[in-house]
């Protein structure tokens, strides 16, 4: 989470800089912060953390629809790209989109995340930001001028009051495209679901057993045509896994000799995962129930476990994809912008965000084994706004909702991070501090390595 300032050095600023992703922002400016140069730097903050990039090929001149693992959707047309001189692009060429909806995706990202509007400093917050590239052959590529893209941009945010920006990376700046971009319901997710709901998971397999010989074995002869259900234990022989000593085979032979009339078996448990059955065999005067194991012996049993291990391979794939899709629709918004981009670069929807923090602590903080505080970099996490908000280390004021949850992050050198965590904040209401007291918050540094934006997102949500 180190984030450099976005500033010339030429000029010397005391600024609070506030990325925001959510409801969350930082004090006033004054005049003099307001007096800063109107060029922002991207500037990614993390040596070992990088935002995932999905890449996808196409042919230029049939263009293309890609889905992102976010649900986004990208609409490239046909003869879309053209070469830095202006000439029609034909053949392989690759389109790169980057996606940033939570704190840890923009602060990972470095891009600034404030619009100078008539000299004054807004600060944004999103429902959404992308950066879109294109290439053949490694050389960047161009949209041609009478093509768009187009970007379904999922989102979290359900407000109509969203504006569309571009970052021109050449003036340093946000420039405005659009206001009020429409939103509507995320249809796609909505129909992910269903599908999901509707997905037939195959039955758990059953894992075959070797006969013990010192057991009888009960060998189903069974009418398939009457018993069409019972075909998939075709060849499997059973023995007795009850507990009852009177239940067994051997103390009731009859069961061998009868013409029973009613045959079932029902899994012990309804997640088969012990492998027993309820065997329930019926005559007109006689009914006889007993927990029962399939077995096989001899070639029948190599096969079957050769034949087991395949279906559980495939059984359990089946289950770890509906789960893994499950989960990603979980994290996908429940709302879609529909966007056009004319050029390749980075796009945001925004809005400018009030100041409602009024809760301010005179501020101080330690963390455990460091001491230079220069290279550090402190950032406010309001999980209850899924926002975050960058503090310079010479700000005196740290501004907070105490009602909602907190914790601060500091980034320190190798990419190390030091926590002062929810549990933490949640103590500060039994101090009873009164607005701008002072207080000193002491940080402890986490032990794990972070090498990854959702190693992040696990920490800041």
């Amino acid at each position: 989470m180190k984030v450099s300032s976005f500033f010339s050095t030429k000029i010397i600023v005391v600024l609070i800089t506030v990325f925001l992703v959510s409801c969350s922002n930082s004090s006033k400016q004054s005049a003099t912060e307001q007096s800063v140069q109107t060029k922002r730097l991207i500037e990614e903050p993390f040596k070992t953390i990088k935002l995932p990039q999905q890449s996808y090929t196409l042919k230029a001149e049939t263009g293309g629809t890609f889905v992102t693992s976010t649900g986004t959707k990208i609409k490239i047309p046909q003869d879309a790209f053209v070469d830095k001189n202006g000439n029609k692009i034909t053949g392989d060429v690759t389109v790169s989109f980057k996606e940033m909806h939570t704190p840890a995706d923009i602060i990972a990202s470095g891009i600034p995340m404030q619009y100078i509007n008539n000299g004054k400093i807004e600060n944004f917050e999103s429902a959404g930001m992308f950066e879109i590239t294109g290439h053949k052959n490694n050389e960047p590529i161009e949209i041609a001028k009478d093509k768009s893209i187009g970007v379904d941009l999922v989102s979290m945010k359900q407000d109509k009051n969203f504006n569309y920006y571009e970052f021109d990376t050449t003036e340093g700046q946000w420039k405005e495209l659009a206001q009020n971009v429409a939103v509507a319901e995320n249809d796609n997710k909505k129909a992910g679901l269903k599908k999901l709901e509707a997905m037939v998971v195959p039955s758990k397999p059953i894992e075959p057993e070797k006969t013990d010989a010192s057991s009888l074995v009960v060998d189903l002869d069974v009418n398939y045509a009457l018993y069409p259900h019972m075909k998939e234990f075709s060849g499997i022989l059973w023995q007795y896994a009850g507990t009852d000593p009177a239940k067994a085979p051997e103390k009731n032979k009859d069961i061998f000799t009868a013409n029973w009339k009613y045959i079932d078996l029902e899994p012990v448990s309804e997640q088969m995962d012990n492998n027993l059955f309820n065997l329930t065999i019926k005559t007109a005067e006689k009914t006889y129930t007993a927990v029962m194991k399939p077995v096989l012996s001899g070639k029948k049993y190599e096969a079957a476990k050769k034949n087991f291990l395949a279906k559980k391979t495939q059984y359990l794939k089946t289950l770890e994809a509906r789960a893994n899709e499950g989960e990603r629709l979980k994290r996908e918004g429940d709302f879609m912008r529909v966007l056009e981009v004319e050029k390749f670069g980075i796009y945001n929807c925004d809005k400018y965000y009030g100041d409602n923090l009024t809760y301010a602590l005179e501020w101080d903080y330690e963390v455990d084994g460091a001491v230079d505080k220069s290279t550090q970099k402190v950032f406010h996490i309001c999980k209850t706004d899924n926002s975050v908000v960058y503090y310079y280390p010479n700000t005196k004021d740290l501004r907070f909702d105490p009602n909602k949850e907190n914790c601060l992050v500091a980034i320190l050198p190798g990419d190390k991070i030091a926590v002062f965590d929810y549990d933490d904040f949640k103590q500060l209401k039994s101090l009873r501090l009164t607005k701008g007291a002072k207080h000193t918050f002491e940080f402890k540094t986490l032990p794990q390595k972070f090498t990854s934006v959702n190693d992040l997102n696990q920490i800041l949500m």
